[in-house]
């Protein structure tokens, strides 16, 4: 069985092509073709988020529970690479991500902040320990050139900034369109990144949002630029982007949702559905 109550983007490929989830207090790590498990057991309490990093052999997991921890774990042997403890006053970690260039690793661990913290995970060092605002985080996103780090969750969204040392932060703005949870993002690469044509201030892509009510937000700077409403029929809980490739409709798609409604579908960079 797999946890699915309360978890979102918690299901992942290895770089083996092995499926990378949670179950109770493990991370399972399914061979299809062979029909065998592995797992890696490392935490006290349920795991409450789950992340790849960008190379496809470490997960990182989070968990609930009084003093949580989050874990980098090899997906090939089960083996622990390291441990991270939030200490006390926290009860459970809310979201995780790995930066695309695998330097850095952030969560959140709530508590009335619900505090991020980021590490620069491979040597240890807390980069940063900041609140990050009254309202709950339901998942974290890097942009590609890992400069940036998308927060979203209930009724809010935050876009935090990496300059050197030091995090800012900036409140997202809805502006016209209807504040609601947030519980999925993703950075949508630009079709012309590395071309000629390409423009400079678009070289992270377009952040989007998936929203309690099945749209997408779209993101132009910290600002709702658009809404692109019925993508789902409810709840759109996960969202992974990817370099543009062809569907069998013919038409290339690079980003798939998957949302409450049990639905699993493939958006063009324009938002249109392609494939479900």
């Amino acid at each position: 069985g797999a946890s699915t109550q309360g978890l979102r983007d918690a299901v992942r490929y290895n770089a083996a092509g092995e499926i990378v989830y949670p179950a109770a207090s493990l991370a399972v790590v399914y061979n299809k073709p062979d029909v065998t498990q592995r797992f890696v057991s490392a935490h006290t309490d349920s795991v409450t988020c789950l992340a790849m990093h960008p190379a496809g052999d470490l997960v990182a997991t989070g968990q609930c529970g009084a003093s949580p921890s989050v874990v980098v774990a090899d997906t090939n042997t089960g083996d622990i690479i390291c441990r991270f403890e939030t200490g006390p006053g926290f009860c459970g970690i809310s979201a995780v991500d790995f930066s695309p260039d695998g330097s850095l690793l952030a969560f959140t661990a709530q508590d009335p902040s619900n505090t991020l913290f980021v590490y620069y995970w491979q040597d240890g060092i807390l980069k940063a320990k900041m609140p990050s605002g009254p309202n709950k985080v339901l998942s974290l996103a890097f942009s590609p050139d890992s400069k940036q780090l998308l927060q979203v969750g209930v009724d809010h969204f935050t876009m935090w900034y990496i300059r050197g040392k030091f995090l800012k932060s900036k409140r997202g703005i809805f502006g016209d369109f209807p504040v609601q949870a947030l519980l999925a993002a993703a950075w949508l690469p630009d079709p012309d990144a590395g071309g000629e044509d390409a423009d400079p201030s678009m070289a992270n892509g377009t952040a989007v949002m998936g929203a309690a009510d099945g749209s997408i937000y779209k993101l132009d700077g910290r600002r709702v630029g658009d809404v692109v409403g019925e993508i789902h029929e409810a709840s759109i809980t996960t969202m992974y982007a990817y370099a543009p490739f062809p569907t069998e409709e013919g038409e290339a798609a690079c980003l798939c949702t998957g949302g409450k409604d049990g639905k699993i579908k493939l958006l063009a960079a324009d938002l249109s559905v392609v494939s479900e």
